[in-house]
């Protein structure tokens, strides 16, 4: 009995031992003992764990494939030297050189994984000499019958800021050489959209699409590639088809209340819109707000809409003064008239309006008048002001007409010249210059 607790004890404390050691220091216990059958199948079980030192690790799995005369051992020894480079580069200088001196010679300078390591440690120091050693990968390996995506993507990467042009035909180039690799037309597709190639980014987001090993993210970016193409209904479906499996999908529910509202759809573009605001915390853009505000206004909810223009013209005042115009349309239909003429003066007076624009605050000031009193100071006043953009829309648009006048004039079409000539004569009888000319067209 004795004995056997004894034995029971023993076999406890080392199962204790065992486990405090664990993971992948047991196969580098293993190796030193010589076990190395059992350091591999550890190495290679625990290398992708959480406590796992890969560069430990790939040391003496490169280790045990020099051993075993292994034909990739260049390879594993490029592998050894990434596995030092991505813990410090610095403080393990020397050892990253020790195995890719190995590789280098165990390859006859010809394994293409250490160039690309080499231009990975001189792409920040010196571009071009990065750019040799991707291109150096790219020689090796495609001697040896292969493609390198990892090279051309990573040359393409450095020249993409300096010479998209040059940048993206090497991408091409690795897109024809494979092309059903999800990695080559992913990047491809980046490139045209990196450089606002947005037609071609959409044509080649639709081909990755179809990759079954595309992401999430790139259907997204497609759905609002698609809009802005004015493809609004396989946008929608992009989203839609996101939104199945990821329903609460901030971007995705923008892009379903954008082309609903492009689709018409004001009732739906409304639903997606209230799922699109529910989101606390979001960052919402000047456009998602006029948006909802246009589909307000559709739905006869002007109130509502006056809401979602201000918060859209208080986002950037500057870049969003046009909303001004709209939140004063808004007012003109609850026959708000004060307001009306408040926000459309505000826009005018912003210095970005039209011909059009003095009209239509004409008209405002016409009906603000009408809602006075007779004989009051401020009816009196609203007058001036509409007669004031009367006068303005009328010169602005004379001096249209004159400015195409005098263009067909110097161009030598008279009958060009004399219509808009005549433009100005029916706003302006009198004007004596035009008169003048008149005579000799």
């Amino acid at each position: 009995m004795k004995l056997r607790t004894l034995f029971s004890l023993c076999m406890g404390g080392f199962a204790l031992t065992a486990l405090a050691q664990g993971g992948y220091q047991d196969g580098v216990d293993y190796y030193n003992a010589d076990r190395f059958d059992k350091a591999k199948t550890i190495l290679e079980k625990t290398l992708n764990d959480a406590g796992t030192d890969k560069a430990v690790s790939y040391f003496y799995l490169g280790s045990l494939d020099m051993r075993d005369g292994n034909t990739a051992a260049a390879a594993t020894m490029a592998a050894i030297a990434r596995a030092y480079a991505n813990v410090d580069p610095v403080a393990y200088a020397k050892e990253i050189d020790k195995y890719i001196a190995q590789g280098m010679k165990v390859s006859k300078n010809k394994e293409a994984q250490i160039y690309v390591l080499q231009g990975d440690l001189a792409k920040n120091q010196d571009k071009g000499v990065a750019a040799g050693y991707y291109e150096q990968a790219m020689i090796y390996d495609e001697e040896a019958g292969n493609v390198n995506p990892e090279a051309y993507v990573k040359y393409s990467n450095l020249y993409n800021k300096v010479n998209s042009d040059f940048a993206i035909g090497k991408l091409v180039e690795l897109n024809e050489k494979l092309p059903t690799s999800a990695l080559a037309q992913s990047e491809l597709a980046e490139k045209y959209y990196d450089n606002n190639q947005f037609t071609r980014a959409a044509e080649q987001y639709g081909k990755y699409m179809q990759n079954p090993n595309h992401f999430q993210g790139d259907e997204q970016r497609y759905s609002g590639l698609l809009y802005f193409g004015k493809k609004y209904q396989e946008s929608l479906d992009m989203a839609n088809q996101v939104l199945a499996k990821d329903p609460n999908n901030e971007y995705m529910q923008r892009m379903v209340m954008l082309n609903k509202a492009a689709l018409e759809d004001y009732a739906g573009a409304e639903e997606a819109a209230q799922k699109l605001f529910s989101h606390s915390g979001a960052k919402f853009t000047a456009t998602d707000y006029t948006t909802h505000g246009e589909v307000l206004a559709k739905l006869g909810r002007p109130e509502e809409a006056i809401v979602a223009y201000e918060a859209a013209y208080n986002l950037n005042p500057e870049r969003n003064k046009q909303v001004l115009a709209d939140i004063s349309e808004m007012y003109n239909k609850l026959e708000n008239d004060a307001k009306s003429v408040e926000y459309m003066q505000k826009f005018v007076d912003s210095g970005d309006a039209s011909l059009n624009d003095y009209f239509i605050l004409s008209n405002r000031y016409k009906n603000l008048g009408l809602s006075l009193p007779e004989d009051s100071p401020e009816r009196a006043e609203a007058a001036n002001n509409g007669i004031k953009y009367i006068d303005l829309a009328l010169a602005e648009a004379a001096n249209k007409d004159m400015r195409m006048g005098s263009f067909y004039m110097n161009s030598g079409d008279n009958d060009k010249a004399r219509e808009y000539f005549g433009k100005v004569l029916e706003i302006d009888p009198e004007n004596e210059p035009v008169k003048e000319v008149m005579k000799k067209l």
